[in-house]
C-alpha cells in the first residue's frame, strides 16, 4: 500500500482500527466477527477485474476519484485510488471490514464495485444502505449479483437475487442507470454450472452414465422415479443442498416448548 493511500484511509476511516505490519487497516472487532459470522475459510475468491471495472478505476483515478471494491477477494491488481475491502487478509487487501458496517465516512467514494458479493452477506439490505452512504452524490455502484447459481461459500452463501430483487435492494437509495445480463450471466452458463455441479455429486464410476444422456432423455425423466431408483438416488447430500429447487423448514418461537414437532 502506498503512503498516499494510507494517509487517505487514516483521514476517512471513522472508527477504531489497528494497522498491521503490512499496512493493512484492521477494522474488524470481536463483536463484528461474532455478529456477522466471520470464520476462517480456505475458500478464496480470486476473479480478475473485468474491462468495465478497470476502465472505471482508471478514469476516476485520472480525475482524482476514489473507488471502493467492497468484497474484493484475492486480486493481483491494485491502484492508488482503489480501496480493497475484505473479511480475509489477502495480500492485496487494504481494509478488513464487513459490507453491512463499512468503516468509512459518509460520501467519501466516487464509485463502489461489488462483484458477486452481496449473496455472501448476512443482510444485503444493510450492505446496500452502507454502499449508498459512502458514495458521493453522483457516485456510481457497479454491481454483479447472482440469480441462478448453486449454493457456494466464501465462506457462506445466503441470498441470490432476481433482477427485481437487485433493484429492490437500492430503492430510495440509488437510481438504476443500466441493468443488463452480462456474457458471464448467459443462461448457457446456468446450464453448465448446474450440470457440472450435479455430475460432481454423483459417484465417480457413474458420472459418465449421466454425461451420456441426451437432453431429451433428461427432460423426459419422471422426477419421483429418478429420485427413487435412478442416478438421482445416488447424488450426494452436499450437492442436494447446493442445488435444491426449493427447501422447507419449520421454526419455533423461543420461550416455551414447541407446540408441534415435524
Amino acid at each position: 500500500m502506498t503512503p498516499s493511500k494510507q494517509q487517505w484511509l487514516s483521514r476517512h476511516i471513522n472508527r477504531s482500527f489497528v494497522v498491521r505490519e503490512n499496512g493493512l487497516f484492521d477494522c474488524l472487532s470481536d463483536e463484528d466477527r461474532e455478529q456477522f459470522r466471520i470464520i476462517p475459510t480456505e475458500n478464496v475468491s480470486d476473479h480478475a477485474y473485468n474491462p468495465t471495472s478497470l476502465r472505471l478505476i482508471a478514469e476516476l483515478g485520472a480525475a482524482g476519484g476514489m473507488v471502493l471494491d467492497c468484497g474484493a477477494g484475492s486480486r493481483t491488481f491494485t491502484a492508488d485510488n482503489l480501496v480493497q475491502v475484505e473479511i480475509a487478509a489477502y495480500s492485496n487487501i487494504d481494509v478488513l471490514a464487513v459490507n453491512q458496517s463499512l468503516p468509512f465516512q459518509d460520501e467519501c467514494f466516487d464509485a463502489v464495485i461489488s462483484m458477486d458479493v452481496l449473496e455472501h452477506v448476512t443482510d444485503p439490505f444493510a450492505a446496500a444502505r452502507e454502499i449508498a452512504r459512502v458514495l458521493k452524490p453522483g457516485g456510481v455502484l457497479y454491481i454483479d449479483l447472482p440469480f441462478l447459481q448453486h449454493e457456494h461459500g466464501y465462506p457462506h452463501h445466503y441470498f441470490n437475487a432476481t433482477r427485481m430483487g437487485l433493484r429492490q435492494l437500492f430503492v430510495g437509495l440509488l437510481d438504476v442507470q443500466k441493468h443488463v445480463v452480462p456474457n458471464a450471466g448467459h443462461p448457457v452458463n446456468t446450464l453448465r454450472d448446474m450440470l457440472n455441479t450435479f455430475i460432481g455429486g454423483l459417484p465417480k464410476n457413474r458420472r459418465d452414465e449421466f454425461k451420456g444422456m441426451t437432453v431429451a432423455e433428461i427432460l423426459d425423466l419422471e422426477p419421483q422415479e429418478f429420485r427413487r431408483t435412478g442416478l438421482g438416488a445416488l447424488i450426494s447430500e452436499d450437492v442436494i443442498w447446493k442445488m435444491a429447487h426449493t427447501t422447507q423448514a419449520m421454526l419455533s418461537k423461543p420461550g416455551a416448548e414447541a407446540r408441534f414437532r415435524w
